[in-house]
């Protein structure tokens, strides 16, 4: 394992009078870089088009590379539930699992004839992946799903055609809850072809085709908020969404139709790539409030960007030739929430109640050592959600509760001489 030591430059970027600093973050390879996904503002993974991946645990000042070993091809998407438990996914059937924080990594190779492409965990045991397989007017469409952790697979929906026109070839997937989720899968024959998009209620028990498809190519969906949904457009189409659980699509406007990557924010807000290759122009990084009414112009870059990932206002994108970009906005930004707040700040979890998972938020007005624990109503320790040193900001951890049982728990967050606390029911 090589320990990458950052060394960044700052770029100051105005657009229509807003600023915001671009840092360009040292990943220490040029290969591809597919996707990222942070676990938090400072935990954070991507993968690359071969059997490394890259590891930050402070934000991208440092990035680890890391590799998958005893593998020749490398993974297509990577997600972690928590900071040791983790997931991959791969082509020629491969699923992985990772107890360590990515040290090791446990193989299920060959479970399905299938290239997989996506995956979607809820907590640490429950998860989904979605994949394609093709051949000369042939086409298979999956979706699995595992309730141990991914020692164990089933088959929820297998969709076979020998005509190219009704091949479903899954892309991607995004559970809600471990109920309610949705899938999106195409034969992708041409810019114009539709994505048809599929609903479960149940877990997966039952997967509903929706009556309306996209009518552009997607690659990716992402949850913004309940029943808001975003997907790109393939680099080929412009940002589609939903505000009713995908029974009917909005496109964005056509002035950006190359969209590559999309990272909601809330229901409204959020970010796009716009990459025209066709004219050879740089690609753009957008930011919406209003669903792709209208995009304010946050960055060009010469690179091709395939991913975007945001968290507690941080922006991170990624692209060819290793390029990982970090964005830091001012007080003086447009989002609704300033990078730096004036007080130390607890918010209630969302959902609440929950089961199993919700999202704890707090934000500190400087850069604090600060701990984030879970206590049961007898007072006992049951989980430490961050123990460390944070940014100035807002911040956001995931907190899996899978292990416990229903009741009345409490968080608190202490720093310094401050410390708060707040109430949170669990219901299974």
């Amino acid at each position: 394992m090589e320990k990458i030591i950052l060394l960044f430059t700052l770029t100051l970027f105005s657009f229509n009078g807003f600023a915001q600093v671009w840092e360009t973050q040292n990943s220490g390879v040029k290969v591809t870089l597919r996707n990222v996904c942070f676990l938090d503002t400072l935990n954070g993974w991507a993968t690359t088009d071969t059997t490394i991946f890259l590891h930050t645990t402070d934000g991208g000042r440092n990035w680890l590379i890391e590799k998958i070993h005893n593998e020749n091809y490398g993974v297509q998407q990577i997600q972690f539930v928590s900071k040791n438990i983790g997931y991959a996914c791969g082509s020629f059937g491969r699923l992985f699992s990772t107890k360590d924080g990515g040290k090791t990594w446990l193989t299920y190779s060959n479970l399905f004839e299938i290239n997989f492409m996506d995956l979607s965990f809820v907590n640490e045991n429950e998860g989904w992946a979605v994949g394609e397989y093709y051949g000369f007017n042939f086409g298979r469409g999956i979706i699995v799903h595992t309730s141990d952790g991914g020692t164990s697979w089933e088959k929820q929906l297998e969709i076979e055609s020998t005509n190219q026109f009704a091949a479903r070839f899954f892309k991607s997937i995004r559970m809600k809850n471990n109920k309610e989720g949705w899938a999106i899968a195409g034969d992708y024959v041409d810019n114009f072809s539709p994505t048809y998009v599929y609903k479960t209620v149940d877990g997966g028990e039952n997967w509903e085709e929706l009556s309306i498809p996209i009518q552009r190519p997607a690659r990716r969906i992402k949850i913004a908020r309940e029943d808001t949904l975003w997907v790109d457009g393939y680099g080929v189409a412009p940002m589609s969404t939903t505000k009713d659980g995908g029974f009917s699509w909005e496109t964005s406007q056509d002035s950006y139709k190359y969209v590559t990557a999309i990272s909601p924010q809330s229901g409204s807000k959020g970010w796009i790539c716009n990459n025209d290759f066709y004219h050879n122009l740089p690609s753009i990084i957008l930011y919406t409030t209003n669903r792709g009414i209208s995009w304010d112009s946050k960055l060009s870059v010469n690179d091709y960007i395939l991913d975007i990932e945001n968290k507690g206002n941080y922006i991170w994108i990624v692209g060819t030739n290793g390029l990982i970009m970090k964005r830091t906005p001012l007080p003086s930004s447009i989002d609704e929430n300033p990078i730096v707040p004036s007080l130390f700040h607890l918010y209630p979890n969302y959902p609440n109640p929950f089961n199993p998972t919700t999202k704890i938020s707090f934000s500190i007005p400087q850069k604090s050592q600060i701990k984030l624990k879970v206590f049961d109503v007898l007072g006992r320790e049951v989980a430490n959600l961050a123990d460390g040193v944070y940014e100035a900001g807002k911040h956001e951890i995931t907190f899996d509760a899978s292990k416990l049982p229903s009741g009345v728990y409490f968080y608190n967050l202490t720093t310094g001489n401050n410390s708060i606390s707040k109430k949170m029911l669990l219901v299974k």
